[in-house]
């Protein structure tokens, strides 16, 4: 996957998250109401412990916020990479253009 193709998904992973909180806590919102409904409660710090005894288990907005996290961390060691890679290149072209070789 190119470098432009990851700087657009970033775009829209960014403005998706950015601006759409209220969409996350909506999705947090109907996976609270399903759990109250199993557990026939209304209190959230119940619903809240019954979530934690779920192993694995998190809420969308953690979920897509630790997503994201991930790919910006992966965006940023790609980069370091491609910059790495072009020193090298632009260093092997000087050699080669002005023909000096080092052994």
């Amino acid at each position: 996957m190119g470098l432009a193709n990851k700087i657009n998904i970033y775009k829209m992973y960014s403005t998706h998250i950015g601006n759409n909180n209220y969409q996350l806590k909506s999705l947090d919102s109907v996976i609270n109401r399903f759990f109250m409904k199993m557990f026939r409660t209304s209190n959230m710090l119940v619903v809240s412990d019954c979530q934690e005894q779920f192993k694995n288990f998190v809420l969308p907005s953690v979920q897509l916020a630790r997503r994201a996290e991930k790919f910006v961390n992966k965006l940023r060691v790609d980069q370091v990479y491609l910059s790495l890679f072009f020193c090298v290149f632009f260093v092997c072209y000087q050699l080669l253009v002005n023909k000096r070789f080092i052994y």
